[in-house]
């Protein structure tokens, strides 16, 4: 359960295709796609709540290529170097094979319906995708 719990903190990042999705290392002009990290800060306030966002998430997360990279409930203040983390819960980092991945996945009709299943149980400080150099 925690490990699904954990992985529900990862698909509020944002994650989904309602079909099996592949990006190619190529995009349409030929040049390599990058590929783009997701940043994610949540608090969740009712983890045991969430297994029907799970159940709804997690297939669409794994289809779209998600790969969970790093993951902490909560940041400790020694981990933070210089300046101030003022966001509640914690923070996960993902990666997706390029930006129009995430893209479709985030706007896909599937993961807005998951989305809804979280409300009130998840409190999202921020979900930023930024594209490697």
């Amino acid at each position: 359960m925690e490990r699904l719990l954990l992985l529900v903190i990862g698909a509020v990042s944002g994650i989904a295709l309602s079909l099996v999705f592949q990006v190619s290392a190529e995009g349409e002009n030929g040049a390599a796609t990058k590929p783009v990290y997701v940043v994610v800060s949540a608090e969740i306030h009712e983890p045991d709540q969430l297994g029907p966002y799970a159940e709804a998430a997690r297939p669409l997360a794994l289809a779209a290529g998600v790969e969970v990279l790093a993951r902490v409930p909560a940041v400790p203040e020694e981990n933070v170097f210089e300046g101030t983390w003022p966001h509640a819960g914690g923070i996960t980092i993902e990666k997706f094979e390029s930006m129009q991945a995430f893209r479709d996945f985030w706007n896909s009709d599937d993961y807005q319906a998951a989305i809804e299943l979280r409300k009130g149980k998840v409190d999202l400080n921020f979900v930023v995708a930024l594209e490697a150099n």
